[in-house]
């Protein structure tokens, strides 16, 4: 315990009263003066003495608790550190300063650790960021132990400017790790975008940035759009480039982007940059085509309409070219069929056909129904919702568009009620799997027609009465056919007798038929939850295969499949590793980007003591390079200079809180009592001689 010895006034009246009195006492002093020149020192000595007990001056005895200088030293342990050897490096200068501390009296390290891995989830990180960091270790610590803050970084800092202690006294050094001669090549995105429309073309800005070296001519660039081809372009370091790419699908796009190593840069981590980008369709181009009117026309147009992702065309065949009236044509407002822009000059221009109830009344010629046959095998979509009239001479079976659809006719109409049933293969189908979850079976109203047919190919994932086929999906070429085998569906849309899961039914079939990859039947993907890997593969063959695993390392392993759910297999992986990881079976191939590859923190990797320079010089602290020497420590309680070439200082912070404040006068009031009628008697004295 320390203790400080001070003389303090504690005057017995008022600042004013006390300046009226000292002023009366030196006037009547000055006064004595002219009369008696004789007792003046002695006159003078009795009103010090007088105006001196006015002021009642005490002796104030302050003991404290001594207590101990606590230093912050905080650790930037981000995954920036880890090139160029700043690991050990780092360490050991973590070793020095805490070797150090245990040699000065009454001081101790509070340490912080900074890792950037617990941000390795994200896809995107605001780099290194200590502030939260040095916050939660002053926070600890008592405000009046804080000696000071001393941060082991490599400079790339992205929150220097926010870095401030919570005293305005406790300063902060900046001990800098890595070497000033650094080389490195990087790859920057300038302008990512965050989707694109598939099908359609979009650049991305890139830039090769090389650091330290001598300027060179190009660069080789490689880029990986999903499981497509590796490509090849040539870039000139220092000077943006255009990257066009085309998304193939909607949701999830992995766009991979990798520079070629040049000799002698120091780490290739921030060589590579993979991209997520979400692929969308801006419009769905829809032609739907209703052969007469009914009830269940209205709801086809209402259900697509209410998506604003699809653009319809609608046509309902109110009259054939051969019926005849009276009306005056000036009075008609009806239209003719564009049937050759349709299906002649624009059908590549649209996503998706749609017959709904249609039959051969002399509206479509047999060529363009060969030419939707040919749409459908390179590519094109078509949705059949058939009536009565399929099963009839004027079928659209009995054209060349025959050739394409997956249900035969049997000639017949079943008038009777009853209830759509998903088949075993539909239960795993992703397009009606889950309708009895959402919409329980025994709940959904009955359809009340169907027409017979025989399923000759596709998949049978909604069946009718006596194992009829409702709802089959086939594939055709490079293109898709779904077909109804009814015209009751819009009961359900209607809530006829408690309806059904219409909407959702009808949208998963026009999304099957985009090729949507969460509705494929057999799929493989990955899904990244911060170092974990979930692996899933949708399959209605049966037990999955496993999956070939190739590491960012090149090293490739096996992983096994176990079922989860109906038609459902899935396993996951813990990584150890940050980069691009690759999965494939005998469905296709997938990649998975682990551990955040495009972070801010890995983009520019070279140290420097730029950043730091504004938050320690404010406080008074010093910036220093590990390759040059730990810097010494100095405790120092006072207004002196706090850094040096080749020292730091700390604030002392041994004196602790006040124990115990003892107080008492200076002289007892007898004693200035003494005092003054000494003075009294000595100019007495001195007035009688």
């Amino acid at each position: 315990m320390n203790s400080d010895l001070a003389l303090h006034l504690q005057p017995y009246f008022s600042p004013g009263i006390m300046a009226l009195l000292c002023a009366a006492i030196c006037a009547v002093t000055a006064a004595t003066f002219f009369f008696a020149k004789r007792a003046i020192i002695p006159r003078i000595i009795f009103a010090a003495i007088l105006v001196a007990a006015a002021l009642n001056p005490q002796l104030v005895r302050t003991e404290r608790t001594q207590q101990t200088s606590v230093g912050l030293l905080l650790i930037d342990d981000s995954e920036s550190q880890r090139v160029a050897q700043r690991g050990p490096a780092l360490e050991d200068a973590a070793k020095a300063l805490l070797a150090h501390g245990q040699t000065l009296p009454a001081f101790e390290w509070q340490v912080m650790r900074y890792s950037s891995l617990k941000d390795a989830d994200d896809r995107v990180t605001g780099g290194t960021r200590l502030n939260p960091a040095l916050r939660e270790g002053m926070a600890s610590v008592p405000p009046a132990q804080q000696a000071g803050i001393v941060i082991l970084t490599d400079g790339q800092v992205d929150d220097a400017a926010a870095l401030k202690p919570v005293k305005s006294d406790v300063p902060i050094h900046t001990i800098v790790t890595g070497a000033r001669d650094f080389l490195d090549r990087r790859l920057i995105i300038r302008e990512e975008p965050a989707f694109a429309e598939v099908g359609k073309p979009r650049s991305l800005t890139l830039e090769v940035d090389d650091i330290g070296f001598a300027p060179e001519t190009t660069a080789k660039v490689t880029w990986q759009l999903n499981e497509a081809p590796p490509q090849d372009m040539l870039v000139k370091p220092g000077i943006p480039a255009q990257l066009t790419f085309s998304p193939e699908h909607r949701g999830l796009n992995t766009l991979d982007i990798q520079v070629e190593e040049r000799s002698g840069e120091v780490t290739t981590l921030n060589n590579r940059v993979t991209l997520s980008i979400s692929g969308v369709r801006n419009r769905l181009r829809v032609v739907l085509v209703s052969g007469e009117p009914y009830q269940g026309e209205r709801l086809w147009r209402s259900t697509l309409k209410s998506d604003p992702s699809v653009d319809l065309v609608h046509f309902t065949i109110l009259r054939l070219p051969t019926s005849r009236d009276v009306t005056p044509v000036s009075e008609l407002s009806l239209i003719p069929f564009p049937t050759q822009e349709l299906f002649e000059k624009n059908l590549d221009k649209f996503d998706l056909v749609i017959f709904d109830r249609y039959s051969m009344r002399g509206v479509l010629q047999q060529r363009y129904l060969a030419n939707l046959a040919t749409y459908v095998r390179k590519g094109g979509a078509l949705l059949v919702a058939v009536g009565p009239e399929y099963g009839r001479d004027l079928s659209l079976y009995t054209t060349p568009l025959g050739d394409v659809l997956p249900v035969s006719p049997r000639g017949q109409i079943l008038d009777t009620a009853f209830r759509p049933m998903v088949t075993p293969l539909g239960r795993r189908h992703p397009v009606t799997k889950g309708l009895l979850a959402t919409s329980p079976q025994a709940k959904w109203g009955p359809w009340y027609r169907l027409s017979a047919g025989t399923a000759m190919a596709g998949q049978t994932i909604m069946e009718g009465p006596l194992d009829l086929p409702l709802v089959v999906l086939d594939r055709q070429g490079e293109g898709r056919v779904a077909m109804v085998m009814s015209d009751q569906s819009w009961v359900w849309g209607r809530g006829i007798d408690g309806g059904g899961p219409y909407t959702t039914l009808i949208r998963r079939l026009v999304h099957w038929l985009m090729a949507e990859p969460d509705l494929e039947e057999e799929h493989l993907s990955a899904a990244v939850e911060g170092r974990t890997i979930t692996v899933s593969r949708r399959s209605l063959r049966g037990p999955s295969q496993p999956v070939d695993i190739e590491r960012p390392d090149g090293t490739k392993d096996v992983l096994v499949m176990k079922e989860t759910d109906v038609g459902l297999y899935q396993a996951t992986i813990e990584t150890t590793q940050s980069g691009l990881y690759r999965l494939q079976d005998d469905s296709g191939s997938t990649v998975a980007s682990v551990g955040a590859v495009r972070r801010q923190e890995i983009e520019r990797l070279d140290p420097t003591d730029e950043h730091m320079l504004a938050p320690t010089q404010k406080t008074g602290g010093g910036v220093y390079w590990a390759e040059d020497g730990v810097p010494a420590i100095k405790l120092l309680t006072g207004e002196e200079r706090l850094a040096g070439r080749q020292w730091m200082a700390l604030r002392d912070r041994s004196d602790g809180a006040i124990a115990r404040i003892a107080r008492q006068p200076l002289l007892p009031a007898w004693g200035w009592l003494v005092l003054l009628c000494s003075s009294l008697l000595a100019s007495w004295w001195r007035e009688s001689r």
